[in-house]
């Protein structure tokens, strides 16, 4: 009767050891997370690091870029003019005549604003 209450007692100390092992494996694995997860969002935070920001060059605009913006007109309600070929807001969609813009050339653009800062006028000049 001796042994078998020394097995069990055995057995259940065993079982609680696993236990409490695997619980604290765990909440070592749990706390590494957490650590890296700090140490990323200290090292975002870090002032001593410069980046420098170039400023960008005029954006160069493509004859189809061109052409999509015309085809818009009805929608945005913007005049558009390119190389001195005025295409108003007013125009229907069926009304647009996209030949007239060159399809070799590439554009630079220029924003006219209203006194609210809404654009009411683009200008493309070929390059």
């Amino acid at each position: 009767m001796n042994n078998i209450r020394s097995w069990l007692f055995l057995g259940s100390m065993s079982i609680l050891f696993v236990i409490g092992l695997a619980t604290a494996i765990n909440l070592n694995n749990e706390t590494k997370n957490v650590l890296n997860l700090v140490s990323l969002n200290n090292q975002e935070k870090d002032r001593t690091i410069y980046t420098d920001l170039a400023i960008p060059a005029e954006s160069v605009i493509l004859s189809s870029e061109v052409a999509l913006t015309i085809a818009q007109i009805p929608e945005t309600q913007i005049d558009v003019e390119v190389d001195g070929i005025l295409f108003a807001k007013t125009l229907e969609f069926d009304e647009i005549d996209l030949t007239k813009v060159p399809s070799d050339k590439i554009f630079i653009a220029n924003y006219e604003r209203n006194t609210t800062g809404e654009i009411t006028k683009v200008k493309y000049t070929a390059q």
